[in-house]
């Protein structure tokens, strides 16, 4: 999902109101989230798959809730570009992915 939020983002001619850290993968808490922070290390560190840096998986608050919620949103987004020549989202849909991460909790 984060990958396709990041290259989609990147060949958005006009990002308007979206940043890179808009999109920037948050990471794992640790302490409550070790299962997913430990096997998301191994993919990028053991099996060099996705564009970021093992320090970028390290969170500070939970967020597979967050992460969850935005699931539905992405292949909701991904269905509705899957009969299109161009497979990137569209600036409408990143934000609609995105806006879990603005919810507190």
């Amino acid at each position: 999902m984060y990958n396709h939020l990041t290259v989609s983002f990147e060949k958005l001619k006009n990002s308007d109101s979206l940043t890179d850290f808009d999109i920037k993968f948050r990471g794992f808490d640790s302490t409550t989230e070790g299962k997913q922070w430990s096997y998301a290390l191994h993919l990028v560190k053991n099996q060099g798959r996705f564009r970021t840096n093992a320090e970028d998986l390290k969170g500070y608050a939970p967020m597979l809730p967050k992460y969850r919620a935005m699931l539905p949103l992405w292949n909701e987004a991904k269905e509705a570009i899957s009969s299109k020549q161009d497979p990137w989202l569209s600036r409408e849909q990143i934000k609609r992915i995105i806006e879990p991460l603005s919810h507190k909790g």
